[in-house]
């Protein structure tokens, strides 16, 4: 979709207002009416907006954790029907949000412990041995031996 070839000189403040809330560079700069590409070459050439989209960026990430947080701890209303008659509502939550919650607030707590560690004979460090790959190729011409006489085509040597 091609986008408004002159751009207002408010787009700016416009792509970061839609940045903070979706996160999403192409989606707000839609909203800018800019072509991705006008953001990009903007952050390259100016400081200021490049950090200011670092504070959008973080304001959209803590919208996406607080949103996974209510989502894992107050869950959500799921209608419930009954006979095609909405009867009630029941509460779902997220464990899986509330593991990864868990593990970003307390990694030395929740994050998965798997260690890998080898050992030599004895409990002591594995040797490690280097070996030299030789590549045979064929000796250059000047290293030929000349040979004189008659060579045999099929097996390459002299009668």
């Amino acid at each position: 979709m091609p986008r408004k070839s002159n751009p207002s000189p408010r787009w700016p403040e416009h792509f970061l207002a839609a940045y903070r809330t979706s996160g999403n560079i192409s989606h707000s700069a839609t909203l800018a009416r800019v072509d991705r590409r006008t953001v990009q070459r903007r952050c390259h050439s100016d400081p200021e907006f490049a950090k200011d989209m670092e504070d959008a960026q973080e304001e959209a990430g803590d919208a996406l954790e607080q949103e996974a947080r209510r989502r894992a701890v107050e869950g959500t209303a799921r209608p419930v029907f009954y006979k095609g008659d909405k009867i009630g509502d029941v509460r779902e939550y997220s464990d899986n949000l509330l593991i990864v919650l868990l593990q970003a607030a307390r990694p030395e707590k929740y994050r998965s412990n798997a260690r890998v560690e080898h050992m030599g004979t004895g409990g002591g460090p594995v040797p490690v041995a280097i070996r030299e790959m030789i590549i045979e190729r064929p000796a250059p011409l000047s290293e030929t031996i000349p040979v004189s006489g008659p060579i045999s085509e099929t097996t390459g040597e002299q009668p």
